[in-house]
């Protein structure tokens, strides 16, 4: 946990994009690379938390766990944003981490301009 709140989230400004929902993490990191974008995984921070397989068979963490790290991080990235952020969202259940940490945060940001959501 202690990991989760310092480990480099950071992306340019206009730079974020999320995602929530079945399929939406390949539509955004397509979108990412294309545009120059950023999502969580894509950062420093992400990438090593990604590689650390919270969620699987041999995790040390419970699926509680897991979530609440990688919620604590999500916070962080969505605290971080600035510009106009982009998600992709289509089909997210309602109690996913992008409806209720990344994006309420995001909404809280002082430094967000928009944020445009949708799926496909």
């Amino acid at each position: 946990m202690n990991m989760a709140r310092t480990l480099d989230v950071s992306t340019a400004e206009n730079g974020a994009v999320f995602y929530s929902g079945p399929g939406n993490r390949a539509l955004a990191e397509e979108f990412a690379y294309v545009n120059g974008r950023t999502t969580l995984e894509m950062t420093p921070g992400g990438q090593w938390l990604d590689s650390q397989g919270l969620f699987g068979p041999s995790s040390p963490l419970t699926p509680g766990q897991a979530t609440t790290v990688w919620s604590t991080l999500s916070e962080r990235f969505a605290a971080s944003a600035s510009g106009n952020a982009v998600g992709f969202v289509q089909g997210a259940r309602a109690g996913s981490i992008f409806n209720t940490v990344e994006y309420p945060t995001l909404l809280g940001n002082q430094a967000i301009k928009n944020v445009i959501t949708g799926g496909y």
